[in-house]
């Protein structure tokens, strides 16, 4: 059999690269489009959840009837965090580790070092909860010295759409991370050339389509404050473009090549309502007091309402820690960001030097440190957790969860609310018997919200967990409900709370269901087929390698793709046996 090359796009919109494509932005990928078999991918709920990367990565299916997975929360201790790569879905090893084909992994989301293979990890992934590890060990440091870190590792989250400067630098460095990944791709292939699957991932779509979506959306409240958005989202994906015509150099004839993303990206609700909306508003009902100081809310709606812009040029999350009433103690690292002339600082050539020396690492295009490659053993890096109220705003509000009967949680899509549950939680407040009422008084509340700049709800629903596996610990339950948000919105209005906001937007992109994939290889012939479950992904690769699980995967292989690889293969071993070939 042949080889199969895998190349996933990180939640890149199949309508984002059609319309540059066909505009005459992406030669590469109009070229391929021609050639291959494509079909639109549908994720289920799981992209809501950060479940997609796992689904793929061990070909089951997440069960999201409270396994909320991405998220976990400590109900003794009140903290929330993000689980780190090496959880698996019921416990499963990765679909081609089931299979043994010689595999090359190259910054797969969710994928560790461990088992048999060639992988590096976190070399350029967008948030990629495992450190910078590979295995061969060592790996990594030669692909850094020969080819250079990943200028914008760690570092898109520290890049807004307010501050022109920065973007244009994250744009450079997508750009430059895309090329070297390609050329990277190509040397592992080189430097291991038994290899059988290699599946890469470029993140580069993802960052930069979370924080420039309103360049595809006319009608966001921020597309008149950024004008060179969609010049910048273009430039981006012409770099995959450019990318993927190096790797297509390499394909060989025996080679498929899957062009896949498992999901997309629409307009997102700016992660306000979600992070800081939301947990103010159960802040100010229950105590009675703000901890996020509102603008002149009066000035604002005599201007018309206009979005808020950072000051000074800040990040998002500096710019809203300056609002806080009480601030609280800070980390350390945090205070010294807000020290006035740090930004101006850190951006000088002395500056970049100092803080490079301290730091002990090269810095990447926005001044975040890139660590080298992890010299821990593979079961220490499986081990870590990052607490995800030190990475988001919403963790200015978790001192008061104990004290609060419901309190919003962290989260980097729709609203989680979590009830403050008897028997569950260390301060159990509400009564498992309560728990509809608590339910009925939230559902009201919420549905009183407005969007003071259009009047408009919202919320339209409020989807709920079953109260009778509240209290089940093998549910590993994190939320009790997910809020839905209808619009991009920075400011929340109701009757019996008053006006909280405006605040700055941050994100304007947010994922939704709908990937894609264009398959080409040995006997593939171009067409279009239905809809596809992505869980169909894996199966389809180990079949075009003509590989057998040691335990069944959900999905089936898309017999478009795999029947026209197999009838071409038949004619071939026909056209070997017969008279011609054997006088």
């Amino acid at each position: 059999m042949g080889r199969v090359i895998a190349l996933g796009l990180d939640s890149a919109s199949i309508g984002v690269i059609e319309e540059f494509a066909a505009a005459g932005f992406l030669p590469h990928f109009a070229a391929l489009r021609e050639r291959s078999v494509r079909c639109r991918l549908r994720s289920g709920p799981g992209f809501r959840h950060g479940t997609l990367w796992p689904q793929f990565v061990t070909g089951a299916e997440a069960e999201l009837n409270g396994d909320w997975l991405r998220h976990t929360f400590d109900p003794d201790t009140y903290e929330a965090y993000q689980e780190s790569a090496h959880y698996r879905l019921n416990d499963l090893p990765p679909f081609w580790e089931r299979a043994a084909p010689r595999t090359i992994t190259f910054d797969v989301p969710r994928t560790t070092v461990s088992g048999p293979g060639v992988h590096v990890t976190s070399w350029g992934a967008h948030a990629p909860l495992y450190p910078r590890a590979s295995e061969p060990p060592g790996l990594l440091r030669e692909i850094d010295a020969r080819f250079g870190p990943h200028p914008a590792f760690s570092n898109d989250y520290a890049c807004g759409w307010h501050d022109a400067k920065r973007l244009d630098r994250l744009t450079d460095a997508l750009v430059t991370g895309a090329r070297r990944r390609a050329e990277i791709s190509a040397y592992l292939m080189q430097r291991f050339p038994d290899w059988q699957l290699f599946i890469t991932v470029m993140s580069e779509s993802h960052s930069a389509s979370e924080i420039m979506w309103h360049a595809m959306d006319p009608s966001h409240p921020l597309t008149a404050y950024d004008p060179d958005a969609r010049a910048r989202l273009v430039r981006v994906f012409r770099g995959i473009d450019d990318a993927l015509g190096l790797l297509l150099d390499t394909v060989q004839e025996d080679t498929s090549l899957l062009v896949f993303s498992l999901d997309g990206m629409r307009t997102s609700h700016g992660d306000l309502p979600s992070i800081v909306l939301l947990p103010e508003l159960m802040h100010r009902l229950r105590f009675g007091r703000p901890l996020l100081r509102d603008p002149d809310q009066d000035s604002w709606r005599a201007a018309g309402c206009p979005p808020l812009i950072p000051r000074r040029g800040r990040p998002w999350r500096h710019d809203l820690d300056d609002r806080l009433v009480d601030p609280g103690p800070q980390p350390l690292r945090r205070r010294i960001q807000r020290l006035p002339g740090y930004e101006a600082a850190r951006r000088t050539p002395p500056g970049r030097r100092l803080i490079e020396r301290v730091k002990g690492a090269p810095l990447g295009a926005l001044g975040v440190p890139i660590p080298p490659e992890s010299a821990e053993p593979p079961q220490l890096m499986e081990q870590a957790r990052e607490r995800a109220t030190e990475l988001l705003f919403i963790g200015n509000y978790q001192p008061y969860w104990p004290q609060m009967r419901a309190f919003a949680l962290p989260t980097f899509g729709d609203g989680y609310l979590r009830l403050n549950l008897v028997g569950r939680e260390r301060d159990g407040i509400v009564t498992l018997d309560g728990y509809d009422d608590e339910r009925r008084a939230f559902d009201a509340l919420v549905h009183g919200l407005r969007d003071p700049r259009t009047g408009d709800p919202v919320v339209e629903e409020i989807q709920w967990l079953d109260a009778r596996d509240a209290l089940d610990p093998e549910r590993r339950r994190y939320a009790d409900a997910i809020i839905p948000w209808t619009h991009p919105t920075d400011a929340f209005e109701h009757p019996d709370v008053g006006t909280i906001g405006p605040f700055p937007f941050n994100r304007t992109g947010v994922h939704h269901g709908e990937g894609f994939l264009w398959a080409s290889g040995p006997g593939i012939v171009a067409c279009d087929l239905e809809d596809q479950t992505a869980l169909n992904l894996p199966p389809t690769i180990l079949r075009l390698l003509d590989r057998q699980t040691s335990l069944p995967l959900a999905g089936q292989p898309i017999p478009a793709i795999v029947e026209a690889r197999a009838h071409r293969e038949d004619a071939t071993v026909d056209r070997m046996s017969g008279p011609a070939a054997n006088p």
